[in-house]
């Protein structure tokens, strides 16, 4: 199975109140837009039921259809507090519940071979947005076209190569632990893009070397608030990076940049920051392993200027295969670092923007434990330590922001087919 996901892209068909359609198209434009989602879960539904049956009837060789998905229960032991399992949810696990829908999702992904050298890939996965209410994306779409030079060309919309799990951010059996080692892999709101990349495969001796270079345009929003959003659009953005793989060890170093344009609207619909940004992060990753033990490790820095502080982002995890056992330890973290934020090119009459808080950081302590007990699906339980940011929360939210550490469990089911 290609090894692809991507962060969601949802509809969303709330306006700025300045904008807002008259209350009968809204609700014209809702019962279109939840009726086409209903045709889209429809069409994964039946492509699921398609690749099952598949055990039994042949496919053609021109196509080639895979499915991944996650089941997962979650509670949390502190009271006032709230943890979400990704960072575009906008409700998440409370004390005294047992939630069954953050930490699982179904994705199917489609290739059609065209030739042996040229093929087409679209991949989508459905996950909870926030109150059991459930999202659809197509967060890989692509055309490929495979040389005689080891060197692959792709055209379509991709996910920033940043992290190793950038890629396999949805698909819980491509990993160790339970989530994403980072609960985000982009830089200024951008995670994924569209356009045209290349990758280069050679060989070093005993050892495997990957050149990849991306470039194309990316449109990226929060979700709407009741404080508003923050929108990113650029027509400029630029990837590259390096993979060395051995036998035992891979390396990899990454760089990310692009111009952008930056939207901040409040939660009345007003446009409280209009300008030009530049993003970039650079990141660096590393995996070793000797017989059972594995040790896995990456390190961010991105910059977003001007308009927010500079980001640090850091894991490190190791784990020690023991038959279908595989015990697990995981650190993660997430900084914002202090700097001032511009004042300019505001909007006439907009209020002065806020300084930056300062360097403030999430922190998650995860021991687990992994169990393969059938071919291509595995069961996990973790358990969770988090401090929050006092500001900027991302994954663990209070109802005293003074007061943001919980202890999360998690048991989840993950497979492959």
């Amino acid at each position: 199975m290609n090894e692809a996901v991507s962060s969601a892209t949802a509809i969303d068909v709330s306006l700025p109140v300045p904008y807002a359609f008259p209350a009968y198209f809204q609700r014209l434009l809702r019962y279109n837009t939840v009726t086409m989602k209903k045709h889209t879960i429809s069409a994964l539904l039946f492509l699921l039921l398609f690749t099952i049956g598949s055990h039994a009837i042949e496919l053609e060789e021109h196509l080639r259809i895979n499915g991944f998905a996650t089941v997962g229960l979650s509670t949390i032991a502190d009271e006032g507090q709230e943890f979400q399992a990704y960072t575009f949810q906008r409700d998440g696990v409370r004390e005294g519940e047992i939630n069954y829908v953050n930490n699982t999702l179904f994705g199917l992904q489609a290739e059609l071979l065209f030739t042996d050298a040229f093929s087409a890939t679209v991949q989508g996965v459905v996950f909870n947005d926030y109150a059991k209410h459930y999202d659809i994306d197509a967060d890989w779409a692509y055309l490929s076209y495979r040389t005689d030079f080891d060197l692959t060309v792709r055209i379509g919309k991709f996910r920033l190569p940043l992290f190793k799990s950038s890629e396999l951010t949805y698909v819980g059996y491509a990993r160790t632990w339970i989530r994403p080692a980072l609960p985000f892999y982009g830089i200024g709101g951008f995670e994924h893009f569209t356009g045209i990349e290349a990758i280069y495969n050679t060989h070093l001796a005993t050892t495997d070397l990957t050149l990849q270079a991306g470039y194309g345009s990316g449109d990226e929003r929060t979700p709407a608030s009741t404080t508003g959003y923050r929108e990113f659009k650029s027509d400029n953005l630029l990837t590259t990076k390096l993979t060395l793989e051995h036998e035992t060890d891979s390396f990899s170093i990454t760089y990310f940049r692009g111009d952008s344009d930056f939207r901040l609207v409040d939660g009345q619909g007003t446009l409280r920051q209009d300008t030009t940004v530049l993003n970039q992060m650079i990141s660096v990753e590393a995996e070793v392993h000797y017989e059972g033990l594995g040790v896995e490790a990456g390190v961010g820095r991105g910059w977003v200027d001007k308009v927010q502080p500079d980001e640090l982002l850091l894991y490190a995890g190791a784990y020690y295969q023991i038959d279908r056992w595989r015990p697990y330890l995981l650190y993660s973290s997430k900084e914002f670092q202090h700097k001032t934020v511009d004042s300019l090119r505001l909007p006439p009459g907009a209020p002065p923007l806020l300084e930056s808080p300062g360097d403030v950081s999430e922190d998650i302590y995860s021991i687990g434990i992994r169990y393969d007990f059938m071919e291509q699906a595995d069961i996990k339980l973790q358990i969770d330590r988090i401090h929050g940011m006092r500001t900027n929360p991302q994954l663990l939210f209070s109802d005293d922001e003074d007061d943001r550490e919980t202890t999360a469990f998690t048991i989840a089911v993950d497979m492959v087919f």
